[in-house]
C-alpha cells in the first residue's frame, strides 16, 4: 500500500501488487483504493483483508475493510462502518482489531473480532489519553502509551486473549516517565454544563 499525501489534510491510497514491474509507480499505474480528497487515512492489510481508518464522510472517522483481493482486482468500493465516538487510532493482532476512541475526552480502548464483532475493552489506569496503540500481526499483546492530569506518559502491555472474550483486557506498566511533581497529591475530576442550545461542554 502507498499513501500519497497532497498537504496536511488529503490523502490517497494506492495498491502495488508484489512481483510488479521495477519502474517507478505512479498514480496513473497503481490500483487506486481511495483517491485523493480532502480526507485522512491509513491503512494496512492483514490476514487477506484490508483495514482503514478515514474520515471521508465520517467527520468521527470510521473503520472500513475489505477483501485484499479486490483491491488488486478492481477500484475499490469500499463498505463502512462507524461508532458514534471519534476514533483516533486502530491497531490490528493476531486476530484482534483494537479501536481507540475518544469519548467525552477520554480514551476509550475496545478490541473487536475481525468480522467486528464487539470484544472486550482494555482496562486503563484512570480518565486520560492514549497517545498511541500497538499491536503485534502475529501474536495477541497490544501496547498502549498512557498519560492523564495526574499520571505521567506510561507503556502499557496486555494480551487480548489472555481473559474471556468480553472481558476487560488487563494492561500492565512496564515503563514510565520520571516526573518530580507531586502527581500522587492531585485529585481528577470532570464536570459538564450545557451551552445556549442545550449540548453539554
Amino acid at each position: 500500500l502507498v499513501h500519497l499525501f497532497r498537504g496536511w489534510s488529503e490523502m490517497g491510497v494506492y495498491a502495488v501488487a508484489h512481483g510488479a514491474p521495477t519502474a517507478p509507480w505512479t498514480p496513473a499505474t497503481a490500483r487506486r483504493v481511495m483517491a485523493p480528497a480532502q480526507t485522512i487515512v491509513s491503512a494496512t492489510i492483514h490476514r487477506g483483508r484490508l483495514y482503514a481508518r478515514t474520515n471521508e464522510g465520517a467527520p468521527r472517522y470510521r473503520i472500513v475493510s475489505l477483501p485484499a483481493a479486490r483491491v488488486l482486482a478492481a477500484t475499490a468500493e469500499i463498505p463502512l462502518a462507524q461508532w458514534e465516538h471519534p476514533i483516533d487510532g486502530f491497531a490490528l493482532s493476531s486476530d484482534r482489531l483494537v479501536v481507540s476512541r475518544l469519548e467525552n475526552i477520554v480514551s476509550r480502548i475496545r478490541t473487536y473480532r475481525l468480522d467486528g464483532t464487539a470484544l472486550g475493552e482494555l482496562s486503563l489506569p484512570g480518565e486520560g489519553s492514549a497517545a498511541g496503540v500497538e499491536a503485534d500481526p502475529l501474536r495477541d499483546t497490544v501496547t498502549v502509551v498512557y498519560s492523564s492530569l495526574v499520571t505521567p506518559p506510561t507503556v502499557l502491555v496486555g494480551r487480548l486473549r489472555a481473559a474471556l472474550p468480553t472481558a476487560p483486557v488487563a494492561l500492565t506498566p512496564v515503563d514510565t516517565a520520571r516526573t518530580d511533581a507531586p502527581l500522587d497529591q492531585l485529585v481528577l475530576s470532570r464536570a459538564s454544563v450545557p451551552s445556549a442550545d442545550g449540548t453539554a461542554i
